[in-house]
């Protein structure tokens, strides 16, 4: 495997525009900071962001914005080309929340520990209205057509919402018994929601097939073996299962069949990402612990299995992974408190 990235530069307290570098840095953490910096590119714009992990990332649709959320118990929203912060968000006294941008890329949900979905203006943050799931938080989707909102929760319910006006829609008893729904998509045609427990069930979970018109079960798969994270292709046709020896296994959601192993790393395969051409994975490996400084990120072709590169030098394996749109631009977060912007273009 010889196509890698690696970052050219850190930076304290600094977010540079892509095009320029290979990877740009947002220091959340001040006491994470390297005291030497490097210029790649102009533009460099100081910015400070969260003081702890950052655990979740959204991508506006559009590639225009990045919400991020931190242990810090803020949600904060950037413009990705220049790095500039356009608000941040206190949430409720936990930083157990999920977060989601709308196909229009116009309204943010923020999943919060209390059960409550905010609804939020994207641009600016206003808060526009809540919706009460009634449990902890575990997944939220939108569904492609802008229509509806899906809240997984911890008692294993998923409730789907008309989030433009409040109304409760339907919900459906998902993984009762279990760990609760860990994530949710819903299919390209808007007609499913696929479903399970998600990561760190270290289980044996449950995939499940929802009829969104009709809130009845279509299907269940029972992968073999056990399994500690979970990811649903865009347009939840397949589900991809990280293995202890960094291979990962693709599922076809409806039939239940394996459809192929991708293969091994040295180390443990972490989360995933699909991008939204549903045939590329992206794939976090490195040893367990909060500071892994051999984590990678992989990308494999899933109609060839082949591998397509990787992007090297993450500082930790625990916090978030998030793809833009356009498959170009690659968001991760760690344990120290540092947020990584990669320009996914420079593999090719």
């Amino acid at each position: 495997m010889s196509k890698c990235a690696k970052p050219l530069y850190r930076s304290i307290f600094l977010f540079q525009g892509f095009g320029w570098a290979q990877r740009s840095t947002i220091y959340h953490n001040p006491a994470a900071a390297i005291s030497t910096t490097r210029q790649v590119g102009p533009q460099l714009v100081l910015q400070r962001g969260h003081s702890s992990m950052v655990g979740a990332f959204a991508f506006s649709p559009d590639g225009e914005v990045l919400a991020t959320g931190g242990e810090d118990w803020t949600v904060k929203a950037w413009k990705v080309k220049t790095g500039e912060m356009l608000y941040s968000l206190a949430i409720d006294g936990s930083w157990h929340f999920k977060l989601a941008l709308s196909p229009d890329s116009r309204t943010l949900a923020v999943f919060i520990r209390s059960g409550i979905a905010q609804i939020r203006d994207a641009r600016t943050g206003t808060l526009l209205r809540t919706l009460d799931s009634g449990a902890e938080p575990g997944a939220i989707a939108f569904s492609p057509d802008d229509s509806m909102l899906a809240c997984g929760t911890a008692d294993g319910s998923i409730t789907l919402w008309n989030y433009r006006t409040g109304r409760r829609l339907r919900s459906m008893k998902a993984h009762v018994g279990a760990s609760g729904v860990g994530v949710v998509a819903f299919s390209h045609d808007g007609q499913y929601v696929a479903s399970s427990e998600g990561e760190h069930n270290f289980g044996k979970p449950a995939i499940e097939l929802w009829s969104v018109a009709t809130g009845a079960l279509i299907n269940t798969i029972r992968p073999q073996g056990e399994i500690d994270s979970i990811a649903f292709s865009p347009d939840a046709r397949l589900a991809a299962l990280p293995e202890r020896d960094g291979s990962v296994r693709i599922f076809d959601v409806e039939s239940g069949d394996e459809r192929s192993r991708l293969g091994s790393d040295r180390h443990p395969a972490h989360r995933l990402a699909f991008l939204a051409d549903n045939q590329t994975l992206a794939v976090v490996t490195g040893t367990y612990g909060a500071e892994a400084p051999d984590g990678e990120v992989h990308f494999w072709d899933l109609r060839t299995g082949a591998w397509k590169g990787a992007l090297t030098g993450m500082s930790s394996t625990h916090g978030g992974l998030a793809v833009s749109r356009n498959g170009t631009i690659v968001a991760t977060g760690g344990q120290d408190g540092i947020a990584f912007l990669w320009d996914r273009k420079t593999l090719a």
